[in-house]
């Protein structure tokens, strides 16, 4: 029973604001958790009118004038009854949610459940159980803020709390100094286009010139302008100095303008950058370590900082600058000039007569790295844009990279396009005139800088196939020019005096020290392309017979796989080794007669000597070739003949002269083999016409000679082959009565070797062939031989020993000094040729003989012309 009473009296209190809540406290366990308290407080309220719990809370907060004192316990209690009422006008605990008083003189409005509502009575009291009022900058900073920037206030509200805020500044950063911090990066500050943004995002607008710069959005809206607000701002994080980041940001924002609006800005810009870049500098590296990140030397120019100064401050610093740098370099801001400008035109020019602009697809701005001054204008304006305005600040240029040199490749690019547009319009004057100002001056920063280019690659490759070389009226090909060449404009061209200058860069861009035979050719090819099948002009046909005589004193090997054409007659060209040239002016007429026509006469301005260097058929050879039927057959090696001699003299002891005495009789030994009736023997001592022969060579052999004709005897061709070769005659071969070859061959003579005892030209007229032997190569130069007999010293016989018929086409070339041996047809060669047969044809014992109606000789008439040297 002492128990229950003991129980009953923690319910019996005395009628005090603490005793009714210490019997609140008893009626609930003792280890009850706060939130669980509050809950079954509510609970216990939950039928309880609004002004029952107006008055319990009266009753508790007490008489002003007597405070009461709660402990621990029961303030716990106490903030657990839900007997205050809150600015959403319900009635609520204060344990279960933060709750606060609000702070004083602000806008009913602006509170929230949060906030308790109270009057001074009240605010005592709360303060006594632990609930405390929140001061102005925690309540703006906590609660109007975030409201602000989620759009939970109305438009005016919005406004005047923000005005509001701004006036408050100055004291609540007098009274906590780190409150400023809180909140300049939040976004609730309208800028001049009405959105929210951080106080730190927003420019002064009092910088004189800055909003000619920056976008509107940079700055405070207009309401917000007046000096105490702006102040507010400024306590807040609005930056006063036009920052790196800011300059970014403006120049990221000029990039996607229309052009007006970034022509206007990008100027504005550029200005404020000539103006005060290295403070720029040095505040955006001040406000991140406190030391200069730009090192200045007394003229403000930039330093570059020792490579022993390595600290981890001055790498942070330099990281800054360069992303400052190449963010600024690569933006495109910087206004731009383009063709149409009008200030661009000079007076006296036309449009055309400026270099064409590279052009940023319609845009009027570009990023500095790809951009030069205007100086530069005729240096790279094809590959890089032009500025529209100056910079004098040295700083700014040096970054701008405007003191440099234009890149080498932009300057290659530039040559070959100003190439371009000067054979586009070649009666300019003016730009004629500017190109000789400008191209020495890309040739000299060419010539400097190349070998030093990592680049230099792309510009010899840009180079290359173009015309970039200027020579006052004309660019050409680095292979168009040679150090000494002729005159043969328009393919070839000769360096100038005023470009020896250059000559190192000449001559790695491929200008050789003179043309080739390939350059020579070359023309020719060229011209025959231009005219495509139609007759050249007077001054095209002199400039290929120039070509054609430069080839021609070039040596064979120079000359060697080399497509040569040359000009007709008509004018017309064709490759050299097709064509013919006319050593036989006496057979015009019969050629016209009988379809001479499909012959391609070399122009005979070229000369007949040149076109036979150069591969052309002589007329002589043609006919003789392809009328007469003649064939190339073997002939003795003049250094096999020599040994033959010399051997038989050491064997006979014979001296010279008894040894020629002997040679015409082992000759009529030949006679003597063949059962021969009658020999004639005679000199002729007469000079016979050289006009109408063979070959032009032959000539040497119309002079005085020995004849001795073998009067109805024909020897066969094959045999005068076999006859003919000094493998069969030395002495020690003799076999028995037969001679050294065998049978068939002379006992004791040389047979027709013994003639070359007198002659290097052997000639034969046996039946209706004329046979000629030149073992020395000098009376065929130039001849034709087969490949399969070219060296062929004993000739190309077979197993009977006799000589095999040749049908190898004739291959026409330098043959000089190899022997050579040719079998004509004299059928219809009589009348062609008649000084090539004078000297047989004027002869008593075979004029009386020969058929003229059907040229034929019934005999063998060996002529052996004398050696003139």
């Amino acid at each position: 029973a002492s128990q229950i009473l003991n129980s009953l009296k923690q319910y019996v209190q005395s009628a005090t604001p603490t005793g009714i809540a210490r019997a609140l406290l008893y009626s609930f366990a003792e280890d009850i958790e706060d939130t669980e308290l509050a809950r079954r407080c509510e609970l216990r309220f939950k039928h309880v009118p609004n002004d029952e719990k107006v008055s319990l809370r009266n009753f508790l907060r007490g008489n002003s004038m007597n405070e009461t004192q709660w402990d621990a316990d029961l303030a716990k209690v106490v903030k657990s009854l839900p007997i205050y009422q809150s600015y959403n006008m319900t009635y609520r605990d204060l344990t279960r949610t933060s709750s606060f008083l609000p702070p004083p003189s602000v806008d009913a409005t602006l509170l929230d459940s949060k906030f308790i509502i109270t009057d001074r009575h009240d605010a005592l009291f709360l303060k006594n159980i632990g609930i405390e009022r929140m001061d102005i900058g925690t309540f703006y900073a906590s609660f109007v803020i975030p409201n602000i920037m989620e759009g939970k206030l109305s438009e005016s509200l919005q406004s005047e709390t923000v005005l509001r805020i701004l006036q408050e500044v100055p004291q609540i950063n007098a009274n906590n100094d780190k409150w400023k911090d809180t909140v300049k990066d939040l976004e609730f500050v309208p800028n001049q286009n009405g959105a929210l943004v951080c106080p730190s995002d927003l420019y002064n607008p009092e910088i004189p010139g800055l909003e000619d710069i920056c976008p509107t959005d940079f700055f405070p809206s207009k309401n917000l302008r007046h000096p105490t607000l702006l102040n507010s701002l400024r306590i807040l994080g609005m930056q006063s100095r036009f920052t790196s980041h800011g300059i970014i940001e403006c120049a990221k924002r000029i990039e996607v303008m229309d052009n007006e609006d970034a022509i206007k800005k990008g100027t504005s810009l550029l200005e404020f950058l000539d103006r005060d870049i290295v403070q720029i500098i040095k505040d955006s590296t001040d406000s991140t370590s406190g030391t200069d990140l730009v090192h200045l030397n007394s003229e403000d120019s930039i330093e570059i900082v020792p490579s022993s100064f390595t600290s981890f401050e001055s790498s942070k610093q330099d990281s800054l600058q360069d992303f400052f740098t190449s963010q600024l370099l690569s933006i495109s801001w910087l206004p731009i000039d383009a063709l149409e400008d009008a200030e661009l035109i000079n007076e006296q020019s036309e449009s055309f007569d400026i270099p064409e602009m590279k052009n940023n697809n319609g845009k009027r701005v570009a990023p500095p790295e790809m951009t030069r001054p205007k100086e530069d204008l005729w240096l790279c304006s094809a590959s890089m844009f032009i500025s529209r305005n100056s910079i004098h600040n040295s700083v700014l240029r040096k970054i701008f990279g405007w003191d440099d040199h234009v890149p080498c490749p932009y300057i290659a690019e530039q040559l070959v396009n100003l190439s371009q547009q000067y054979y586009q319009h070649p009666g300019s004057s003016y730009l004629r005139e500017q190109l000789t100002i400008a191209v020495p001056k890309m040739y000299q920063t060419l010539g400097s800088n190349l070998d030093d280019c990592e680049s230099s690659e792309r510009v010899y490759l840009i180079l290359q196939k173009a015309r970039w070389i200027f020579l006052g009226d004309v660019f050409v090909r680095s292979d168009q020019i040679a150090f000494d060449a002729p005159e043969a404009r328009p393919h070839m061209y000769s360096v100038p005096q005023e470009l020896v200058i250059f000559e190192k860069l000449l001559r790695k861009s491929g200008v050789k020290d003179s043309f080739t035979a390939v350059d020579f050719a070359q023309v020719m090819i060229n011209l025959k392309r231009q005219l495509s099948g139609k007759k050249a002009t007077e001054k095209q046909l002199d400039l290929a017979c120039a070509m054609g005589k430069l080839l021609s004193r070039l040596s064979e090997e120079e000359r060697a796989n080399t497509n040569i054409f040359l000009p007709s007659a008509e004018g017309t060209f064709h490759k050299a080794d097709t064509m013919t040239y006319n050593d036989a002016s006496w057979l015009a007429e019969t050629l016209e007669k009988n379809g001479g026509k499909f012959l391609h006469f070399v122009h005979p301005d070229i000369g007949n000597e040149t076109a036979r260097i150069l591969g052309a058929k002589s007329l002589r050879q043609v006919l003789s070739a392809y009328e007469s039927g003649m064939k190339a057959i073997p002939c003795p090696k003049s250094e096999s003949l020599k040994q033959l001699f010399t051997e038989r003299r050491k064997i006979d002891g014979k001296d010279r002269h008894v040894d020629d005495a002997r040679a015409v009789l082992e000759l009529i030994e030949l006679a003597e083999m063949r059962e021969g009736q009658s020999v004639n023997i005679l000199i002729d001592n007469r000079t016979h016409g050289s006009e109408s022969i063979l070959h032009p060579m032959l000539n040497q052999a119309q002079g005085p000679g020995l004849i001795i004709c073998f009067n109805n005897l024909l020897l066969e061709v094959d045999k005068l082959v076999r006859l003919s070769s000094p493998l069969n005659y030395y002495k020690d071969n003799m076999q028995n009565s037969h001679g050294a070859g065998g049978k068939g061959y002379p006992q004791f003579g040389r047979g027709l070797c013994a003639a070359f005892n007198f002659t290097d030209c052997l000639q034969i007229l046996v039946g209706n062939h004329f046979v000629t032997f030149d073992p020395t190569g000098e009376y065929f130069y130039d001849g034709g031989i087969t490949d399969a007999q070219q060296g062929n010293e004993s000739g190309n016989i077979d197993a009977d020993g006799l000589v095999k018929e040749d049908e190898s086409p004739v291959h026409y070339r330098k043959n000089k000094g190899k022997p050579t041996a040719r079998r004509y047809g004299i059928v219809g060669m009589v009348q062609k040729f008649p000084d090539q047969f004078e000297p047989f044809l004027s002869l008593p014992f075979v004029k009386s003989t020969f058929a003229f109606d059907s040229p034929f000789f019934p005999g063998t008439v060996i002529r052996l012309p004398f050696r003139t040297k």
